[in-house]
């Protein structure tokens, strides 16, 4: 079979699937750079103001489940804060939707069929309502995936700032869904600002070095070849913890369990200290657990209340 070209695979979303902590870390050190620079280049410039709003929104989603877990000291996302931005957004999603089709066009026309009133007008609940249907609307235009990809990033923000508002049940499996989805779309702006990187310094392509770390992609702990984890955590009576979170300290690996209370990652080979816990649960912690090359290692877990 014929092996894919590798730059048509996007580096920052399969390494790093396996662990949000470890794609905070990248797209922060990118962020800080990109902001350093911008300051002295117009082109940088750009580029950082178009990946802002994605890195934050990853960062507060993050923050947000983290702060669920009560394993990450941040404030909680206001809810009137985040949807007082709404005028704004709509402004720019407005303005982008309509530097492909103009105003009034039969298509600008379906996808804002009553103009700005949905996302001004009626309760939060009808305003983030109106956000998701654009949200789906979008779906239907590929040629639009940028402005998709700014709206949805948005309409995670709200949704999870809502959740932290209401406290309602099951709020840890719904922003793991949103952080999980906002992962992709970030990821695929980090392709996006490493093309116009390329781009740019096309006749000096070292440079682009300076703005993206490629060593964060791989664990300083491993050695660079590839061992299988899983396993299974349960409580004390043998039931399984659906959304545990697995993860192997300073190395950026980490996942979750699924309902079935397993779960299994591709890391790299090396010897880790494990960590597991889950809400309502005691953290669970075994150092110097060994992973060997090209080799399954299964662990069954339990954790105490």
């Amino acid at each position: 079979m014929e092996r894919l070209w590798i730059f048509l695979i996007n580096t920052f979303f399969v390494n790093t699937k396996g662990s949000f902590k470890l794609a905070l870390t990248l797209f922060e050190d990118t962020y800080a750079k990109l902001a350093a620079e911008a300051e002295h280049d117009a082109d940088i410039a750009l580029i950082y103001t178009d990946f802002k709003a994605f890195y934050l929104a990853f960062k507060e989603l993050y923050a947000q489940k983290q702060s669920y877990l009560g394993i990450y000291e941040g404030q909680t996302l206001n809810f009137e804060t985040v949807i007082s931005e709404i005028t704004t957004q709509v402004r720019r999603w407005e303005g982008a939707v309509r530097a492909v089709y103009i105003e009034d066009s039969p298509d600008e026309r379906a996808i804002f069929p009553n103009k700005r009133t949905p996302f001004m007008q009626g309760t939060y609940e009808q305003r983030v309502s109106a956000v998701e249907t654009l949200s789906l609307t979008l779906e239907k235009y590929p040629n639009l995936s940028n402005v998709l990809n700014m709206v949805d990033t948005y309409y995670n923000r709200l949704e999870a700032a809502r959740l932290a508002q209401q406290k309602q049940e099951g709020q840890s499996d719904k922003l793991g869904s949103l952080l999980t989805k906002q992962h992709l779309i970030t990821c695929q702006e980090m392709y996006g600002v490493l093309g116009r990187l390329m781009y740019k310094f096309r006749y000096e392509p070292e440079r682009v070095g300076n703005f993206i770390e490629i060593g964060l992609l791989r664990s300083k702990s491993g050695t660079g070849t590839i061992s299988v984890f899983k396993g299974m955590v349960t409580n004390e009576k043998n039931e399984p913890i659906a959304n545990a979170i697995v993860r192997l300290s300073d190395s950026g690996f980490e996942t979750n369990t699924d309902d079935k209370g397993t779960f299994e990652m591709e890391i790299e080979s090396g010897t880790f200290d494990l960590v597991v816990f889950a809400i309502d649960y005691k953290t669970y912690e075994q150092r110097n657990v060994v992973f060997k090359k090209d080799e399954t290692t299964e662990l069954n877990i339990t954790l105490n209340q």
